[in-house]
């Protein structure tokens, strides 16, 4: 494998790329290189070595209306002239949902995923995974507990109804925990002190039944804004313009396809940034929450890996650092959840995450506390000593005659 230094320049890739236009792995390791570089000429010869890696790859089957390409030769953007339109695959049956006419879209698509349910259940496929060191633990209640370890249980769900294989027998379970390196089984019936091996049998559908009754949920006990979710199905509404958007030097780098990205952001109720890897999808994104978020709005980053957040939130506090830097002291960026990239944990950790966001507000307000409970008492203090001049001057002028006594008025 051809070697590159992390810090090489757009230029020394320039004369590389000429020198190597054939060599795939070189193309591959500075395309690798010029992840997340700016400007006009890295874009360019990002773009070169795109092209050129996919005229490497070995030649396409003829694509026919029927028929997906056998080789994907590179990453081809939606529109591309002479491409078939987009085939779904179609299982050969038809599944009549019970659906009103006039039924809404959480309707709609909870009794789709209830039907998907029903036949992922009929399905004799199930995933599976191994194993090891298992042991009862206290502490279930109703239940008995068992503890194993397991390669990677990250992507276990908490809660859901799984089946315990031992010694060729099954037994309905549910996963009371997961954690990277183990889980945890709540389990019915009493298998010994100790497991050695064993394995568990994933319900596939334990995800979609979540969502299937979140879904469900939706306008049930509270109302709920279904409109971005709409229009993902939807064509999506126009809205007012994000009034005032503040420029930074970030926005003078952004390119014409990252500055319409921004615009549409800007207009549209829904918008989807497409692009291969390293195109700058996160540095735009960076930019217009720092830019929505200058202009007063409310955002929220959500992703399906927690890698993907720390990106683009990395970006923004990058840049509200240099234009806005009270706002990160002041808890207005919070994390939520594990901090996974080593830079955002590295730079940002003691400003935005959720544990050390509330300790420093925390602090903040018992030290406000204290100061307004002094306050109070040298008031009350100040008080007790206007009372007793008070008095002292009613004993020395006329009793019951004239107007009330200085401390009757106090009094009142």
């Amino acid at each position: 494998m051809p070697r590159i230094e992390a810090n090489v320049s757009v230029e020394e890739l320039q004369a590389r790329f000429q020198g190597g236009v054939n060599d795939p792995d070189l193309l591959g390791k500075m395309l690798e290189r010029l992840s997340g570089r700016q400007g006009q000429r890295a874009s360019d010869l990002r773009g070169k070595l795109i092209a050129r890696l996919s005229q490497l790859h070995s030649p396409v089957p003829e694509t026919t209306a029927q028929t997906s390409p056998a080789v994907h030769a590179g990453m081809r953007a939606p529109g591309t002239p002479g491409l078939p339109p987009a085939i779904p695959q179609r299982t050969g049956r038809r599944t009549e949902l019970n659906i009103k006419p006039d039924a809404t879209q959480a309707q709609k698509y909870t009794a789709a995923l209830q039907a998907l349910i029903v036949e992922q259940k009929a399905s004799k496929k199930r995933r599976s995974r191994s194993l090891s060191n298992g042991k009862q633990v206290p502490g279930g209640g109703q239940t008995l507990l068992y503890s194993f370890e397991i390669e990677d249980g990250s992507k276990l769900i908490d809660d859901s109804n799984v089946q315990l294989e031992v010694q060729g027998q099954r037994h309905d379970a549910v996963i009371a925990s997961a954690r990277p390196d183990g889980v945890l089984i709540s389990i019915g019936v009493d298998l010994g002190p100790e497991l050695p091996k064993a394995r568990l049998l994933l319900d596939d559908t334990a995800l979609l039944a979540q969502l299937c009754e979140r879904i469900g949920d939706i306008g049930k006990n509270f109302p709920f804004n279904t409109t971005l979710a709409d229009a993902m199905v939807d064509p999506a509404p126009r809205l007012a313009a994000i009034p005032a958007l503040q420029d930074s030097p970030a926005t003078a780098r952004l390119e014409s396809s990252q500055t319409r990205a921004r615009e549409s952001v800007r207009t549209q109720a829904l918008t989807y940034i497409w692009g291969p890897p390293g195109c700058g999808k996160t540095y735009t994104l960076a930019e217009i929450v720092r830019m929505a978020f200058v202009a007063g709005q409310r955002i929220l980053i959500c992703s399906n890996t927690n890698k993907a957040v720390d990106g683009v939130l990395h970006g923004v506090c990058k840049q509200l650092q240099i234009d806005h830097a009270p706002v990160l002291q002041a808890g207005l960026v919070v994390r939520l959840g594990q901090i996974v990239d080593d830079r955002l944990q590295a730079e940002f950790a003691e400003l935005i995450s959720a544990d050390r966001v509330t300790e420093r507000l925390a602090m903040q307000l018992r030290e406000l506390i204290s100061e307004k409970n002094e306050a109070i008492r040298q008031t009350i203090a100040q008080r007790h000593a206007v009372r007793e001049w008070l008095a002292r001057f009613d004993e020395l002028g006329p009793r019951n005659t004239g107007p009330p006594s200085c401390s009757a008025l106090l009094r009142r």
